[in-house]
């Protein structure tokens, strides 16, 4: 069984170190968990790529759909134009 131990860095008060303890008392791992301030630059440079990156898949995914309406009627009009029926179905 391990015991979770939260110590404060002393060097960055955001920051606290988690120790976990076993029943004996020796420590088997230890983390750092920091927390961000709403105004950290890294944070809003962060949310700039994100938008950034939502905006360019977006964009790929209009570019996608117009250009399968597009094979769609490609294909329709080919498919008049050689005379084969498509018996009320069209791609």
């Amino acid at each position: 069984m391990l015991v979770k131990r939260i110590v404060r860095d002393p060097g960055d008060a955001s920051c606290a170190l988690l120790f976990y303890v076993d029943i004996r008392g020796n420590y088997c791992m230890a983390e750092r968990e920091c927390a961000m301030k709403a105004d950290d630059p890294r944070l809003e440079e962060s949310l700039k790529r994100l938008t950034e990156r939502i905006q360019k898949i977006n964009d790929m995914i209009v570019a996608v759909l117009k250009n399968h309406l597009v094979l769609e009627q490609f294909i329709n009009e080919f498919l008049a134009v050689c005379g084969i029926k498509t018996k009320g179905q069209e791609f």
